[in-house]
């Protein structure tokens, strides 16, 4: 080891002082040349010009001694790679066209992988950022017969307090469900996103708070849960990121409550992202209270467990089952309905979205490919350019491991460069996926620069130019001198291998057709799902939610119905106002809203229904349930197909209404008029629940998203107590104009009904079925952007190839032309060149496209793989290309005069 160091130190000081060793050894040979000369000149009188040719002579030279010298202080090599890395950089410079064209290729294809893998590296393969996250499970209700439209049910509080203390894998289990609050006094309240959440919750997510302490048992009770811990966010946004915040009593909901704690920096879970969207779990969570789930009525709760050391998720299974039959025998009603599911966490965060990331990791490594095979076309193109210059240096002495190379560097040299400015890409890229990715793309939050990924893509481009590099040295490297002399003095490069350029550019073409199908049918379904109807208009209408506070607007679960009169007095005066305010055309409340993601569910009872008549009572259906107010349907751009709208006289005490949608009434009254005719809540005949009179029938409106069809549904009054809680509700008001200017009024509308409530989620509808739409468009974007790029380099690597090909032609050409070939036979000869080539690419890539996108199914809308309009579109757009890439070489290879022929002959 000290022998290398000593060396190492030994030519680092030689390269410091190579300048003046040099000069030293010039000096020394300049003396003996002088003496040699005095010798000659006194041995044979010769003249002194003619001494110093002939001591020269003898001598050989003072640049061999030089080279010699080097050699022996073992620095020649660093002194030869400096002086091949200044001479590629001026080789680079001195070519602007092919630098800055190879540059730009290169860059494209780097930065748009780096960006790319950043994503889905973050999101598929990055731990999550919690204790041991492989032991962490979600709990989900399982009961096949309930066609809710949706996988994941919630579990009621009676099942939660079984697994929470009778289970045998979990060390832990916690319960969460979202919870909305108003933070501040009345005059500067703002809605804040909390979720509540039983003691357990931060042990069983493995993490632990940034300053004071988390929930303790005790806490859960009523009286004792007014305590909260704050997400860093809201910390550091709303309280300055004052370190004496523990202890500190804030309002929520008009109500004290003592900052116990501060979570860490970055932790904001549960995010509707990685939560079902049928629980509308906000987008992030800002705050957190304990709550102890009530074991009878809707508690829809979300369930975590943290299983213990050594515990797999198929043994927690086989325990959630023996819950469940423990559950069954202790109370028979449960029957059926109390299996459970045990989901892995990081499989319920990114189950949705991983096809669609992994068919951007297959579509950005297609462009890499074709960014690759169009540098190294060039880099080959380059090299047969440049016959006269590499006879040259063969002829000063330069060998064939020196020019190759000096050509290896050169290539680095370009891809490394390349490399620096695709990590700047990338970079940019990530942030504007930051910015404006889907909100609904988990861990969106975490996706950010990585030193790491930077490093790996330098690496990957030296590699490349490597790669790109070593055959462009092997070409030039190996010839003889007398070949590169013929090959300079033709000025074509004849020897290069014109059949692999041609099969690199008919693959390349191939990978395009895969890129350009892949976007053109995502561009379809997109489209597809934008036009899809509705059942509403979004023009002209704006949306908000408001929440109420249970301190000021109690209310309580008698039986199966909820009864909350302040809150329906709220929401009363509160439609009056916005219906006075100047400029409203209709105002309404529904809850939900169409597209808002979420829906309640109940299982019905019709009455007179053929299709019920073989119905199994302990296998009900059911339908969405939805609570509306008169005027919603106003609001939201859309009439009624038979029947009547709700009116004030529908009340607590009167006839309980009900309106059906068309599914609905089909289903259950196919051939029938609905009106008139009588469903109610429960899964038998017997149930305790009022019978409601269908009063109207409704248009099918989207309710969870623009690919989801619409499911039978059921809406009724907000003044006849249903049963879901007041506690967030949703206003829709339709405008005359623009919607967006009355945002003020409708803020003084609700502030004059109740100056403690603040509104929150003001979005027009058009906003709405953007953001429904937000993961498509986000999908479509990126690989449109691919598409549009490979067909580019494409349509450049064509270019390229046909261009060459008349250069190396130009002596046939000019012969043919002074047989009496026509302007329009060679166009037709050059143009059935780069066709032939386009056609063999065309069909293998339409050949790999029947293969590669089927990874898109599940990405797709309303339309096939194997669309023949979309394929059909994608010929024609690559035939467009190839024209345009063939085109103009042929018109330049028809004006070639028969002279060439004897000027290169």
């Amino acid at each position: 080891m000290r022998q290398w160091l000593h060396r190492i130190a030994r030519q680092l000081r030689a390269l410091v002082r190579g300048g003046a060793l040099d000069q030293d050894v010039e000096a020394e040979m300049r003396l003996h040349v002088e003496m040699e000369t005095d010798d000659l000149i006194r041995a044979y009188g010769l003249s002194p010009v003619e001494a110093r040719r002939r001591a020269l002579v003898a001598f050989g030279g003072v640049e061999r001694y030089k080279e010699a010298h080097r050699d022996a202080r073992g620095v020649r090599w660093v002194e030869e790679l400096g002086t091949d890395f200044r001479y590629a950089v001026r080789s680079l410079v001195h070519a602007p066209v092919f630098s800055l064209s190879t540059l730009l290729i290169l860059t494209l294809g780097i930065g748009a992988t780096t960006a790319t893998y950043s994503v889905v590296s973050t999101v598929l393969l990055r731990p999550l950022p919690f204790a041991h996250p492989d032991r962490i499970v979600m709990i989900w209700s399982h009961v096949p017969q309930i066609n809710a439209g949706f996988a994941e049910q919630p579990i009621g509080g009676a099942q939660f307090d079984l697994i929470r203390s009778h289970n045998r894998a979990f060390s832990s289990v916690t319960a969460m469900r979202p919870r909305y609050f108003n933070l501040g006094a009345a005059a500067t309240a703002a809605r804040i996103d909390g979720t509540q959440v039983t003691s357990e919750f931060f042990e069983t997510i493995g993490v632990r708070p940034e300053l004071g302490r988390t929930f303790r048992p005790e806490e859960e009770l009523p009286g004792a849960d007014h305590v909260v811990v704050l997400s860093d966010a809201l910390w550091r946004a709303r309280f300055h990121a004052d370190p004496r915040i523990v202890g500190r009593t804030i309002t929520l909901d008009g109500q004290p409550f003592t900052v116990i704690g501060v979570a860490p920096r970055g932790f904001d879970f549960p995010t509707g992202a990685a939560m079902p969207a049928d629980f509308q779990f906000p987008e992030r969570a800002e705050l957190w209270v304990p709550k102890r789930p009530l074991r009878t009525g809707p508690s829809e709760l979300a369930v975590m467990g943290r299983l213990r050391s050594g515990v797999p998720v198929p043994s927690a299974q086989k325990d959630l089952d023996r819950l469940a039959r423990v559950l069954e025998s202790q109370n028979p009603a449960w029957k059926g309905w109390a299996d459970t599911r045990a989901v892995p966490l990081r499989r319920q965060m990114v189950g949705d979205v991983t096809p669609m990331l992994l068919a951007l990791l297959g579509a950005v490594a297609l462009l890499l490919a074709i960014a690759c095979v169009n540098a190294s076309q060039l880099l080959l193109a380059r090299v047969q350019g440049r016959g006269t210059e590499l006879a040259v240096r063969a002829a000063l002495g330069g060998s064939p491991g020196r020019i190759a190379r000096a050509l290896l560097i050169e290539a680095i040299v370009l891809t490394v460069t390349a490399g620096a400015c695709g990590t700047a890409l990338a970079y940019g890229g990530i942030l504007a996926v930051r910015r404006f990715g889907p909100t609904h793309l988990p861990r969106l939050a975490e996706v950010g620069f990585d030193a790491r990924i930077a490093l790996a893509a330098m690496v990957v481009t030296l590699a490349a130019g490597i790669v790109f590099g070593l055959v462009p040295a092997v070409v030039g490297g190996r010839a003889s001198l007398a070949q590169l002399i013929r090959r300079a003095g033709r000025g074509a490069g004849r020897g290069m291998p014109v059949r692999t350029r041609r099969a690199m550019i008919a693959g390349e073409i191939a990978l395009s057709v895969v890129l350009v199908a892949g976007s053109g049918l995502l561009i379809r379904s997109l489209l597809r799902e934008l036009q899809s109807d509705t059942g509403f208009t979004p023009a002209h209408a704006i949306t908000f939610e408001v929440t109420l506070p249970k301190s000021s607007y109690p209310e309580h679960q008698p039986g199966m119905y909820m009864v909350h009169p302040r809150a329906v007095q709220f929401i009363s005066q509160a439609l009056e106002r916005l219906r006075a305010i100047p400029g409203v055309a209709a105002a309404g409340v529904g809850k939900p809203l169409p597209l808002s993601g979420a829906q309640e569910w109940s299982v019905m009872w019709p009455e007179n229904s053929l299709t019920f008549a073989t119905v199994d009572p302990k296998h009900p259906a059911g339908a969405d349930y939805t609570i509306a107010s008169p005027g919603m349907f106003a609001a939201l751009g859309t009439t009624l197909i038979a029947g009547r709208d709700f009116s004030a006289s529908d009340q607590e005490h009167t006839l309980p209404v009900v309106i059906v949608n068309e599914s609905l009434a089909r289903w259950l009254w196919p051939g029938e008029s609905a009106l008139g005719k009588r469903l109610k809540l429960g899964g038998s005949p017997a149930s305790s629940a009022p019978w409601m009179t269908v009063v109207g029938v409704a248009r099918n409106l989207r309710r969870y998203s623009l690919t989801k069809g619409p499911q039978p549904e059921m809406i009724v009054p907000y003044t006849q107590d249903p049963y879901p809680s007041f506690s967030t509700m949703q206003f829709i008001v339709r405008a005359t104009g623009d919607p967006t200017r009355l945002v003020s009024a409708i803020r003084g509308a609700i502030v004059q009904t109740d100056p403690a409530i603040p509104i929150a989620k003001v979005r027009t509808m058009e906003e709405l079925i953007g953001e429904s739409s937000a993961t498509a468009r986000f999908a479509t974007g990126f690989m449109t952007a691919f598409g549009a790029a490979a067909l580019a380099l494409a349509v450049i690597g064509l270019y390229g190839v046909i261009a060459y090909t008349v250069h190396q032609r130009r002596q046939e050409i000019g012969v043919r032309r002074a047989l009496g070939a026509t302007h329009a036979s060679v166009v037709r000869l050059i143009v059935r060149e780069g066709v032939r080539l386009a056609g063999i690419g065309i069909v293998a890539g339409l050949l790999m496209s029947a293969l590669a996108l089927r990874a898109l199914h599940s990405l797709l809308y309303q339309v096939s793989v194997f669309d023949p309009l979309t394929l059909l579109l994608v010929v024609t757009v690559l035939a467009g290309g190839v024209a345009v890439a063939c085109v103009v070489p042929a018109l330049r290879a028809a004006s070639i005069e028969p002279r060439v022929a004897l000027d290169e002959g």
